[in-house]
């Protein structure tokens, strides 16, 4: 066995305390901003703390290791401090235990970035429509970009005027613009489902919709009106032939709704004779 002196563990100390200083420094600190978010005049939604701006009915939502925590049933939670501006980009972390289906929504529930373990939905189920990042419903991602549960993945949101861009793992994967002829059937799908296409402001909220879902690192921004943002076609991932037969049953059962409901309304109501 080879003999170590004091010099030498001193010095291998010194050199691990080096190492850990260089980690601390380089590390990203959940919910905190950096300089450049700063600049760009990004707040903090959640201190990793408190819900303080944020309101539930049942307790259901925690605060745990610096993150908020959907821990049982009990409904959404919604930021309620002050509502969204019109023009703005919301960056975000999100993971998931295995199964977990929840979302966010925002411009009052107009429109929702999915979150969704991906991976262990069927695949008679798979439509990029539902899936991870898509605008539900409406318009899929690109492309796959999530990360297995119980990872975090990098999440953002951006809207300017008629352009709605979602962001996974530091890559765009959804942008609609609304008014582009070539997306009609995109917006109409949204249409359908029930999305105010124009609507502006509104609230900002996380579903629960049952399963374990984490989220942290809130910022929120407005874009001012003279900045231009990245507008790009990207094409949405096509639904798989197995999934399409789920996918037409899901429309064919909301048309359906549609129906009754407009019939109900034209019905005459009936009146009380005789009092």
């Amino acid at each position: 066995m080879s003999h170590v002196t004091r010099g030498q563990v001193r010095r291998a100390g010194a050199a691990m305390c080096l190492l850990m200083c260089s980690l601390g420094a380089t590390a990203d600190e959940p919910n905190r901003l950096t300089q450049e978010e700063k600049n760009a005049g990004f707040k903090l939604l959640f201190d990793g703390k408190t819900f303080d701006g944020w309101t539930q009915r049942n307790d259901n939502w925690i605060v745990e290791d610096g993150a908020i925590y959907r821990e049982k049933r009990g409904g959404k939670l919604v930021f309620v401090k002050k509502p969204l501006p019109d023009d703005f980009e919301f960056r975000f972390e999100w993971k998931v235990a295995p199964g977990t289906n929840s979302g966010i929504k925002y411009r009052d529930a107009n429109f929702e970035y999915q979150i969704l373990d991906n991976s262990s939905t069927p695949v008679e189920l798979r439509n990029p429509r539902q899936a991870a990042a898509s605008i539900y419903f409406g318009v899929a991602p690109c492309c796959d970009m999530t990360k297995e549960p119980g990872r975090w993945n990098m999440g953002r949101i951006v809207c300017k005027g008629s352009v709605i861009q979602h962001w996974l793992g530091g890559r765009k994967v959804v942008d609609l613009d609304f008014t582009d002829p070539a997306m009609k059937e995109y917006v109409d799908l949204l249409k359908f489902h029930g999305s105010d296409m124009d609507f502006r402001g509104g609230s900002l909220f996380f579903q629960d919709h049952g399963g374990a879902v984490w989220y942290r690192n809130l910022r929120l921004r407005q874009i001012p009106a003279d900045e231009e943002i990245n507008h790009e076609s990207l094409t949405p991932m096509p639904i798989p032939a197995e999934a399409i037969p789920a996918w037409e049953a899901v429309i064919e059962k909301i048309r359906k709704s549609k129906a009754e409901k407009e019939s109900a309304i034209r019905l005459p109501t009936k009146t009380n004779r005789g009092r």
